[in-house]
């Protein structure tokens, strides 16, 4: 029997506040003091008149240990190499290598995700990588001269989601200086201008992000995510970009009340904290609805 949305809104909403109270919380706790002792803060039990210095060994054991790290995964051209169980799988497997190690290397900075997850990992104890399809345009104009209106027509038909820019009528001009002439008598009208033409292609975008915006069951004790009950990501976005996504019912009003909801899970280890954050946020708003911020939460 099908799940009603509303249960199911439910389950999805006592998980999430589940995963956040560990990964805010608990996890939270531990992720703060290993960022102190990266960047070398104090240990907060200093007393005046005695020694005030810090010790670097967390930076430096990053730093020593990253670059070996990162000389393992990118020593050679190929992220991943599939290897075919028979031989009739031979060209599929080099096909499947060799887009995959495009997707990673060229459409994405491949060496830079690398460098993020590691260094988050070595820091503060997992990273996380998502990969998803994403849609793109891409607008470009191009300049015609000498076209006729049937011409301009057949471009128009050929080319989708293009339009004309600009367009200057002009008479064609013989050898005599004369201007040419069809067959009613009448003088040939080309024209000269640019045409914008927008095309639409998707991509396969990988990027690293903050492990503490990954929310993962918290009984799940494996890296493994594939089977794990529940998974969540949380994204920061505007309402431009949720329009973009294919949220068109979202409202700026919607969005912006998002920001509380998720502020108050990722900070309620500290109240003062939290209000002085809340603060920051409202003045960051934007009184554009198009620019509005919140939180997308992707399950």
């Amino acid at each position: 029997m099908k799940m009603h949305e509303d249960d199911l809104l439910e389950l999805l909403r006592s998980k999430e506040q589940s995963a956040s109270h560990y990964i805010h919380g608990q996890l939270g706790y531990e992720r703060e003091a290993s960022m102190r002792e990266y960047h070398r803060q104090p240990y907060g039990n200093e007393e005046p008149g005695w020694s005030q210095i810090v010790a670097s060994d967390v930076s430096d054991s990053v730093e020593w240990i990253l670059p070996a790290l990162l000389k393992t995964f990118t020593s050679t051209d190929k992220a991943v190499s599939f290897e075919p169980n028979t031989a009739a799988d031979v060209k599929g497997a080099d096909q499947a290598t060799d887009s995959c190690n495009y997707v990673f290397y060229k459409q994405n900075n491949g060496f830079l995700i690398l460098y993020t997850a590691l260094k988050d990992m070595l820091t503060i104890k997992n990273c996380a990588v998502m990969w998803r399809k994403e849609d793109t345009e891409t607008v470009s104009s191009v300049p015609f001269k000498g076209a006729t209106a049937e011409m301009l027509a057949m471009m128009l038909q050929e080319a989708e989601d293009s339009e004309i820019e600009s367009a200057t009528p002009g008479p064609i001009m013989g050898q005599d200086g004369q201007p040419q002439l069809d067959e009613m008598g009448q003088p040939v009208t080309v024209y000269t201008g640019r045409m914008k033409k927008t095309e639409k292609r998707s991509i396969v975008k990988v990027e690293a992000f903050s492990p503490e915006d990954l929310l993962v069951d918290r009984d799940w004790n494996t890296p493994l995510l594939a089977d794990c009950p529940y998974v969540a990501r949380l994204i920061r976005v505007t309402l431009s970009d949720l329009k973009l996504m294919g949220y068109k019912d979202v409202e700026a009003s919607d969005l912006r009340a998002s920001d509380q909801g998720n502020l108050t899970n990722r900070l309620t280890r500290t109240n003062q904290l939290e209000s002085s954050q809340t603060a920051d946020f409202g003045e960051n708003q934007s009184d554009d609805d198009s620019m509005a911020t919140g939180w997308l939460r992707m399950e």
